[in-house]
């Protein structure tokens, strides 16, 4: 009694001023029968009492053993105290020691409590075996890979943060990932870890560890279903306390250590996918999932024929924004609209994807008179709520008063003006009559010697000398690889949209899309002699340029291509399908004729 009085006399004494707080520790949390551990509460912040638990199946060979420390960081002064014992259990099982009770600003606080599993014998006998072994643990128990997620159920298309994170009490003197997690069925997009490589306390289970996160990823789900995350592996070197007899005086005093290898793996985590809601489904719902809003101005109102406006549409929110499609308007038919100018801001953390999508149009009235630029309604579905959600912006009156360059009768309130009418040259008509006579020849002139004659007679040894020349050239192109994957490009692409074409009139959308995505890189991969596991967007976007191909051109290649990996798992509502069949035979025939 009297030393639980001098021990809250101590804790008294000791202030923290910025955190209170009482957690427990133990140095290992797998004993043996007739072993001792130890037991450590660390208190933080000026207390007044400390009670300890009742130690059940333990006895106490030590304690109540108190210390404490002082540290001045920026001139915050920083006071701790500790209270430890030493326990030896009574017989084996699994025992919960309960957490201890500290009074520290007059709030009475509890710590963690632990769990203590007593085996029969002494898991030091283990050694014996080969295995290197902190004191009453295997290297697996001091050194693991946790997946951490935010959730594992979730909504197609909703946000998932999976962390991989390691776990050490042991030092790691060399590391190198053996294997990363190709995130299958999901978008994936990584959060920057710079600055993050420190390591951080933590305990479980009353044991402190070191932690550090490998790999942080913001993911979302493509298709319904169970999905699995993969694991994370990585090669470690670990210093470890050699248990042989130390070899010299030098190892008696400081220890002897030595270095060992050990694959650490991670857990899997299963994530159980719903579709999302066909009830109360929007028209104009076009895949977005998370929390957004939606603004719109324009610069001008009023304007003259062939002057310019300009129109911004603001998409802003959190979820997945870089999936965000461009808007759908419907423009009156006498404004000349150009493709817009998208902008993109999107900031990736542990909190998940944010960030701001900007589409500029520039637009240009032809003609006079009164339009209405109808409001345009934005849908997304959120996870949160559990439901959809519509924001439209306004609906803008345009008044366009007549310019200079235009007709008097081109003022129509609206309606579209044809100026110009395209003159088709029928060539079936009425023939012109020949002024000459015609070639007449003699029944009876000779065949033998005449111009026919010497022309049949020439024209096999230059067909044969023209097959020798053809023969000669196809084996040279046999042998120049290189040359032929590029040649039968165009064929093999042809041969996957016929197929594709065959799903199309069987309306079986997944392989229709699955033959378009094949033709495609098929055809990409061939052209530019890449293999298609190097064949990324950003490459496609890189050899498009270096041919000459349009940045529009590029963009619509790039959304076809994302249109097909999003069909595979959801519906495809920007396009139809033989829309998309008939741009992807114009853009390889685009592509086809850049490199020519």
């Amino acid at each position: 009694m009297r030393q639980l009085i001098l021990i809250s006399i101590l804790l008294a004494t000791t202030a923290h001023i910025f955190g209170q707080k009482v957690s427990c520790t133990v140095n290992r949390n797998q004993v043996g029968v007739g072993e001792h551990f130890k037991i450590t509460y660390t208190i933080e912040g000026q207390a007044g009492t400390f009670v300890p638990p009742a130690f059940n199946n333990f006895r106490v060979l030590s304690g109540p053993n108190q210390s404490q420390s002082t540290s001045i960081v920026n001139g915050t002064v920083t006071n701790s105290s500790t209270v430890s014992y030493v326990l030896r259990p009574v017989k084996a099982g699994t025992y919960t020691i309960a957490g201890a009770k500290a009074q520290i600003g007059g709030k009475n606080i509890s710590s963690n409590p632990v769990t203590i599993t007593i085996v029969k014998g002494s898991p030091k006998k283990n050694q014996q075996q080969g295995k290197p072994k902190q004191p009453g643990n295997d290297i697996k128990d001091n050194v693991f890979i946790k997946l951490l997620v935010s959730k594992r159920k979730s909504y197609v298309g909703e946000q998932i943060i999976a962390t991989y994170k390691i776990y050490t009490r042991l030092s790691i003197v060399d590391n190198a990932i053996e294997k990363l997690p190709s995130f299958n069925g999901f978008y994936s997009q990584d959060i920057d870890q710079t600055g993050q490589g420190n390591l951080k306390p933590e305990i479980i289970n009353g044991v402190q560890f070191n932690t550090a996160i490998i790999k942080q990823v913001v993911i979302s789900p493509q298709r319904s279903g169970d999905l699995i995350l993969e694991p994370l592996s990585m090669d470690l070197v670990l210093r470890i306390q050699d248990t042989k007899r130390a070899r010299s005086v030098f190892d008696q005093f400081f220890g002897s250590y030595k270095d060992v290898r050990h694959k650490a793996v991670s857990n899997s985590v299963t994530i159980k996918v719903q579709k999302l809601p066909k009830t109360a489904k929007p028209l104009s719902f076009d895949g977005a999932v998370g929390v957004f809003n939606i603004q719109s101005s324009i610069d001008k109102q009023e304007v003259k024929t062939n002057e310019a406006i300009n129109l911004k549409i603001v998409l802003k929110g959190k979820g997945n924004v870089k999936l965000l499609k461009d808007p759908k308007l419907d423009f009156p038919p006498d404004f000349e609209v150009y493709d817009p100018k998208e902008n993109t801001n999107i900031t990736t953390s542990p909190a998940g994807v944010e960030g701001i999508k900007t589409f500029e149009y520039l637009i240009i009235p032809r003609h006079s008179g009164e339009f209405i630029i109808p409001a345009y309604s934005f849908s997304y579905y959120n996870p949160i709520r559990k439901k959809y959600v519509t924001s439209s912006t306004p609906e803008y009156k345009i008044n366009v008063l007549r310019g200079e360059n235009e007709p008097a009768n081109a003022a129509n309130n609206g309606s579209r003006i044809v100026s110009k009418k395209d003159v088709a040259l029928i060539g079936s008509d009425i023939r012109y009559i020949k002024p000459n006579g015609f070639n007449l020849k003699e029944t009876n002139s000779f065949y033998l010697g005449s111009v026919l004659f010497w022309i049949l007679m020439t024209v096999p040894f230059l067909v044969l000398c023209l097959l020798l020349l053809v023969r000669k050239r196809i084996l040279a192109a046999q042998k120049d690889v290189v040359g032929m994957r590029k040649r039968k490009a165009r064929k093999l692409a042809s041969k996957h949209l016929k197929a594709a074409e065959i799903h199309l009139q069987n309306n079986e959308s997944s392989k229709f899309y699955e033959e378009v995505f094949r033709s495609v890189y098929g055809f990409l991969s061939n052209k530019f002699n890449i293999t298609v596991a190097e064949l990324k967007k950003e490459r496609i976007e890189q050899e498009l340029k270096k041919i000459g191909v349009s940045e529009a051109k590029i963009k619509d290649l790039i959304s076809i291509l994302n249109a097909c990996e999003m069909a595979r798992y959801a519906p495809v509502s920007d396009l139809s399908e033989q829309q998309v069949y008939d741009q992807v035979e114009g853009l390889i025939e685009t592509i086809e004729g850049s490199t020519k």
